[in-house]
């Protein structure tokens, strides 16, 4: 066969491989966009699931089955959660109760201030807009919530699904191992337990830092005297489970409360809202993980925003997460390689400097 035979040969081969994989990507998200929630369900599970395995491993090694400790850590988290949830229900539901009384008249007041600004012809105009956007956000967000049933049933399948990865999640470490062929055995699996350690550490560092976010918050709205401030802490640390929006909704809606007193009192409030986020941002996150996630902001940004916009709210849950998994893979399976370092090798400030020295 002539060279340029050869040639058309192998770029025909090359572009049937190119159309092929085209199609298989296509198919591959078609499947995705049908079985999102299925998928973001199983997803939170098996993350929830790797963080109890932490705890199951400790309990082992004080005699008690895997088959027993997992129920037992998920009956003791329930049970506590249950329990402040008791303690706090009354208080909450009172409070919750003056901000759906306070907060049409301080979105009045604000709207009125904007309005006079911004349309001064049409005091109506952001009213309606506002309102139109915000029932688009919330169909978007908040699909899955139209169907009681199916939330129940979705927070049901997480809680078993969990426990079942951290009664067998040596079994399906070993599972995994396996499917890597032998010869790259050496340098993934480092990877593999270096991203399990890091998923571990970041869904605990998140949900420490909810309770201290909302301890914090919920102290310095007492201390500026803003109506409802436990329930408004309550928001802050629930919402503060998705980076960079959650604190946002949350200091707006403190805001917008505290603006019924004074402007200055709002003021006050964006600025506890700073405070408390960088405080989190490059204080209670860096020490709970002992070391910063070392995800770049925009890119966690750009992957909440997508998968919001794709999926809605489950989505925004997984966005840090999934940013860092990514992050970490392409570090270690495709920098390190081309640095001359092994897939798994961890690589820290000082070595960086060393490395470049």
């Amino acid at each position: 066969m002539s060279l340029d035979g050869k040639i058309r040969k192998w770029t025909l081969r090359h572009v049937l491989a190119a159309i092929c994989i085209y199609f298989a990507v296509l198919i591959l998200l078609r499947f995705l966009w049908a079985a999102r929630l299925g998928v973001i369900t199983i997803l939170l599970g098996v993350l929830i699931g790797m963080t109890l395995a932490r705890g199951v491993d400790f309990l082992e090694r004080w005699h008690i089955p895997r088959p027993a400790g997992a129920p037992l850590l998920m009956l003791a988290l329930l049970l506590v959660l249950c329990a402040v949830a008791c303690v706090l229900e009354p208080t909450v539901a009172d409070q919750i109760v003056q901000i759906r009384d306070k907060l049409p008249a301080a979105i009045e007041k604000l709207e009125t201030q904007l309005n006079h600004r911004m349309f001064p012809n049409d005091p109506g105009k952001l009213q309606r807009t506002v309102s139109a956007q915000m029932g688009t956000f919330s169909k978007m967000l908040f699909p899955f919530l139209a169907n009681s049933f199916a939330a129940v049933a979705a927070l049901a399948i997480i809680v078993f699904l969990s426990m079942y990865v951290a009664v067998q999640s040596r079994k399906y470490r070993a599972g995994l191992i396996h499917l890597i062929p032998p010869r790259a055995r050496d340098g993934a699996v480092p990877v593999l337990d270096g991203l399990g350690r890091l998923m571990q550490k970041w869904l605990t560092a998140r949900v420490l830092a909810m309770f201290i976010v909302g301890i914090l918050k919920g102290t310095g709205l007492w201390l500026l005297g803003v109506p409802a401030p436990i329930a408004l802490g309550v928001i802050a640390g629930l919402t503060d489970f998705i980076p960079f929006f959650g604190p946002i909704f949350a200091g707006a809606l403190a805001a917008t409360i505290a603006l019924l007193i004074s402007p200055g009192k709002a003021l006050a409030v964006i600025g506890l809202s700073i405070l408390v986020q960088q405080l989190e941002g490059h204080l209670i996150i860096p020490l709970i993980m002992r070391g910063r996630l070392d995800v770049p902001p925009l890119i966690s940004i750009i992957m909440i925003t997508t998968l919001g916009i794709v999926i809605g709210l489950p989505g925004m849950l997984i966005g840090e997460p999934l940013s860092a998994a990514a992050l970490f893979l392409v570090r270690h399976l495709y920098v390190n390689p081309i640095e001359g370092r092994e897939p798994g090798a961890i690589t820290t400030p000082d070595r960086r400097a060393a490395a470049a020295g």
